[in-house]
């Protein structure tokens, strides 16, 4: 190769770095090049402002000329980096891949980037330590008498038809099945031998939807569902068990018929809709009065937030807020829904009401991209250098998982790996929701049928253990570990089949539970080790510790070498010398030291230290 730099294995420290870090960039090029004068060129993201360094030579061998420079960071911010090669004839741009490597290009193409936080994220270790349950409350368990608002239909076939009555979302909308807090005390147990340290509820803040993403009253927990006091028994039940509650905030809109807009006249309290003398009239966008306002995606049943009043932040995020409110019920914390669209004044002041009840309260944020270069409506965010996100949805995650193992496309995995390593802190790849489905999208099980590619649930085994093993924390969506499947949102949202559980799916992510309990999970280190021909190999070392996972979505059986005994965590066998691969086959492989513990059932984080070659 004419030059060689990997941001991964080149750039130290690796990763993202915090305020006054220095680091060091190495380059290597071949003798055979001719390179004059080598540049390393910064841009900072924020005010545009270029750096253009010399690069000295470092050091030399038979091929390579190694050139390293050591930059240091003051600001905390974005910064794009490129390395350029001056010659009396021509100029070279070095530019980067999709592997974060380099390769030679005759005009400037795509950077690396380089984050600067102000401080490292801090939430309680408890959340890392287990897995993640997302549990859609009125799909789940209904416990007892539930009774409906006047403006919805309460059906009485559990597990009956999303569409058994209308087509019509608006129909659909107003059609609950009774699912409530009861039902999720009376299933903790179930909740806990999955694994769980970490109950994620959707919405249950007052609504008249079954969803509740169109909130009439943050102040109270819906009725339907149990409401405040149901709720704190939750909490407290669950604390028991040493699961904490996670809530969906919803904080960028609320319902077009909720206290604050009050449209369909349900409240005695004049809405903004109501009247333009409204308490509520400026938080909110009217750009004709009344029946023209911003809404969510032009939804008009979901009035947007005007988020730069004062009188809303103060509302919502202030001494007295809603959250400080439900934070002091003992709650871990808040995912934030459609965090892209909250504006960084109001995200601040929301992220902080969180941390001044809980200093280790978590906060998690829905993006679908890369958050840490993320642009939305055109201003770049910057969820992670400092007093905002502890950690976002992992959606390039589970894209390049289930790209891997529908298409075999392992150079999109291991790319994935690699941006999720460079860009985002240590501690915010811990915090990580890792998931493969949500309320949002297609079930994983029916994603994979449809595929025709092979064992539905041998594929889902795969994608489980990947998801399970990577950095961040493992989510799993309430029923995927029994086997529901179903369609686009609102059909992945069908009614838990208690008594009707896919016991070999069910088994499976109970062992997955029990190896993530493993504390080389919750802070041990990742390293891509082999990627190429549908094989994804990767290992999580922490001292001595280590663990190898290997798959093969690809055509050709695949052989993977010990140097030393390795456990195989699926069967439980001792694994010597090699493990044959073959297609659509994987393998979790451990340490020979493993020991059962008592309290978890689980094997310990080995001690002698293997190489999967």
């Amino acid at each position: 190769m004419e030059y060689v730099f990997n941001s991964i294995t080149d750039k130290y420290p690796q990763g993202a770095c915090k305020v006054g870090s220095s680091v060091t960039y190495s380059l290597r090029v071949s003798r055979n090049v001719e390179c004059k004068t080598l540049y390393i060129v910064v841009l900072c993201d924020i005010d545009n402002t270029i750096r253009r360094i010399k690069m000295p030579l470092h050091s030399s061998d038979e091929d390579y000329l190694t050139f390293s420079v050591t930059i240091n960071f003051d600001t905390a911010g974005l910064f794009w980096y490129h390395f350029v090669v001056k010659n009396p004839t021509h100029t070279v741009y070095l530019c980067k891949t999709q592997l974060f490597d380099i390769e030679p290009k005759n005009e400037l193409g795509a950077s690396f980037a380089q984050v600067v936080y102000k401080k490292p994220s801090s939430v309680e270790k408890n959340y890392r330590t287990g897995v993640m349950y997302h549990v859609f409350v009125d799909r789940f368990k209904k416990s007892g008498a539930v009774v409906p608002h006047k403006s919805m239909h309460l059906r009485k076939d559990w597990c009956g038809a999303i569409n058994k009555n209308s087509n019509d979302y608006l129909v659909i909308n107003k059609e609950a099945f009774g699912g409530n807090l009861q039902g999720v005390i009376d299933k903790l147990s179930y909740i806990k031998d999955l694994g769980v340290s970490t109950i994620y509820l959707s919405p249950i803040f007052e609504s008249y939807s079954y969803h509740k993403y169109d909130a009439a009253d943050l102040s109270r927990v819906d009725s339907m569902l149990g409401g405040d006091q149901v709720f704190k028994t939750l909490v407290k039940e669950a604390k028991k068990l040493g699961l904490g509650i996670l809530l969906d905030g919803v904080f960028n809109h609320v319902g077009s018929d909720s206290i604050y807009f009050n449209k369909m006249d349900y409240f005695d309290d004049f809405g903004a809709y109501q009247s333009k003398k409204s308490k509520y009239y400026d938080w909110f966008h009217f750009e004709e009065f009344p029946d023209k306002y911003s809404s969510w995606w032009g939804i008009d049943t979901l009035p947007k937030f005007n988020e730069n009043n004062v009188a809303l932040q103060k509302f919502i995020a202030g001494t007295d807020g809603i959250i400080a409110k439900h934070m002091k019920t003992g709650i871990m914390g808040f995912r934030l829904d459609v965090v892209d669209e909250i504006a960084d004044v109001f995200l601040d002041k929301i992220c902080a009401a969180v941390k001044s009840v809980k200093p280790d309260g978590l906060v998690l944020g829905e993006v679908w991209e890369d958050a840490a270069t993320k642009i939305a409506y055109s201003k770049r965010r910057h969820y992670f250098r400092g007093n905002q996100l502890d950690g976002v949805m992992n959606y390039p995650l589970k894209n390049g998982i289930l790209d891997f193992v529908l298409h075999a496309n392992a150079e999109n995995l291991a790319s994935t790996f690699f941006m999720l390593k460079d860009h985002y802190p240590i501690n915010t790849q811990n915090n990580l929701m890792n998931f493969l489905g949500t309320h949002d999208t297609k079930r994983i099980l029916t994603i994979l049928q449809e595929s025709n590619k092979g064992n539905p649930i041998t594929m889902l085994k795969i994608a489980s253990a990947i998801q399970y093993c990577a950095p961040g924390v493992p989510a799993v969506f309430y029923g995927d570990e029994v086997g529901i499947t179903g369609g686009d949102a609102p059909y992945c949202r069908m009614c838990f089949p208690w008594g009707r559980e896919n016991k070999e799916i069910l088994a499976w992510y109970k062992k997955l539970g029990k190896l993530r309990a493993m504390d080389i999970f919750a802070e041990g280190a990742c390293n891509v080790v082999f990627f190429g021909n549908g094989v994804f190999v990767f290992e999580r070392k922490h001292k001595n510790d280590r663990v190898v996972i290997a798959a093969n979505c690809g055509g050709e059986d695949f052989q993977l070498n010990l140097e030393n005994p390795m456990l195989n965590f699926e069967e439980n066998k001792l694994v010597k010398d090699f493990v044959l691969l073959k297609y659509n086959s994987f393998v979790i492989l451990l340490n020979t030291d493993s020991k059962k513990d008592g309290k978890n059932d689980n094997c310990k984080p080995p001690v002698r230290k293997s190489n999967a070659k």
